[in-house]
């Protein structure tokens, strides 16, 4: 333990490992040396005194013979001895998988203690035994989600490193809103060189609850010893003036603040429609006739967007038995999108265009006044290029409300 300390405390696990097994068969073959030694000089002195013992003759031949033959088999044995010694004292050293090493340190708060050395608190390490324990009811397994990819990576690095060749020049990231602290500090770790380029959109962080929030974490916090060089781009291409202007007053309504407007091409379409149903049953009547619309209208493409993935399968089905144009349901396992309409939750719409868009609902008890939702919405609405519908049924949704009215035109179902 010393010797790991001194001298491997900053290799990786398996490196360590490697040169204490090293240290050890170095230490036992000094010892099976010394011992050859003995055994040798041993041997010569029973040579010796089995000459001085007994007269020249078959005798005294055969049994310093023996004498010789006993030393042989003892050298060999010791020096074979080393590496077998060593891989029993070895296996007795604990192995977990990198998966089980991980699972620890959730499931058992008592070893995240020792391991973190001082780092984390009693307390924290409790409540991470408990969500951990709570995401295993009901399961035969373990799986792990995609927040535990940046730690696994660590932990590996930990236990096996990083080989140099595997190492990056250059690290693009897109969507930058959407990775975590711990996410850029892994690919810190993983670069060869602290180059990077970072894009994206802090209005479009639909994932605040495990990503960064502004762009000063980045500069400020995980690069603050990097020179950066920071440009802001305020113009977009995809949305018509009008769609934009309405986006715009939406991402004003965040408590945050300080999202720059963006600056919509010259490219004029009809104001966003607000469309008002006095119930959900109307509504769902609405939706339908704005698909039907939007489509004589000459959108091609038409993506009705949900707040959720269940919104989504219930509007899909609706739409399904009342439309006669092909209508695809969006989920997580989508590969292609074929129909003329979609049907999907906000968050998978995020990186995509369509001619027209319809927010299926954007009632009161759908979208509250959070930062999370106000920035769902703003990334429903720049998802349409050329038509944008917003639907709602009795109390329209409180961000609705924050907008000026010039920038859209409401009607009733």
């Amino acid at each position: 333990d010393a010797y790991q300390k001194k001298e491997c405390y900053y290799l990786p696990l398996i490196a360590r490992f490697n040169m204490v097994r090293q240290f050890c068969l170095n230490k036992v073959k000094q010892k099976a040396e010394e011992m050859v030694v003995r055994t040798k000089a041993q041997c010569e002195r029973e040579v010796v005194r089995l000459k001085a013992a007994l007269p020249e003759g078959g005798e005294r031949r055969w049994k310093i013979g023996q004498a010789y033959d006993c030393r042989d088999r003892a050298v060999a044995r010791l020096k074979k001895a080393p590496a077998a010694v060593v891989k029993s004292y070895l296996k007795n050293w604990p192995k977990w998988p990198l998966l089980e090493l991980y699972q620890r340190v959730f499931a058992f708060p008592e070893q995240a203690l020792a391991w973190s050395e001082g780092s984390l608190t009693a307390a924290r390490a409790a409540e991470y035994a408990e969500i951990f324990h709570k995401q295993l009811q009901g399961r035969d397994h373990w799986e792990p989600a995609m927040e535990d990819l940046a730690p696994l990576i660590y932990l590996c690095s930990k236990v096996f490193g990083v080989k140099d060749d595997v190492r990056p020049l250059h690290i693009v990231v897109d969507e930058a809103q959407d990775y975590s602290a711990f996410q850029y500090q892994i690919l810190k770790m993983l670069a060869a060189e602290a180059s990077f380029t970072i894009v994206g959109d802090m209005a479009q962080g639909i994932y605040a609850y495990r990503s960064i929030r502004n762009w000063t974490e980045l500069s400020e916090v995980i690069f603050a010893k990097a020179p950066i060089q920071m440009q802001q781009l305020t113009q977009s291409y995809r949305s018509a003036t009008e769609i934009m202007l309405f986006a715009n007053e939406i991402i004003a309504a965040s408590p945050q603040g300080h999202f720059v407007p963006a600056e919509p091409v010259l490219r004029s379409t009809a104001k966003p429609l607000v469309v008002e149903s006095p119930n959900q049953q109307e509504l769902l009547k609405g939706l339908t006739k704005m698909v039907r619309q939007l489509r004589k209208e000459g959108c091609k493409t038409v993506a009705v967007l949900t707040r959720t993935a269940a919104a989504a399968a219930s509007t899909h089905a609706e739409l399904a038995k009342a439309l006669s144009a092909s209508v695809q349901l969006i989920t997580d396992l989508a590969e292609d999108y074929a129909a003329d309409i979609s049907v999907m939750p906000v968050h998978l719409a995020k990186g995509l265009e369509f001619d027209g868009v319809v927010i299926a609902d954007c009632s009161a008890d759908v979208y509250q006044l959070t930062e999370a939702d106000i920035k769902l919405l703003y990334v429903a609405c720049t998802r349409a290029m050329h038509r944008l519908v917003v639907l709602y049924s009795e109390t329209p949704s409180p961000i609705l409300q924050s907008i000026k009215p010039d920038t859209y035109e409401l009607v009733k179902s």
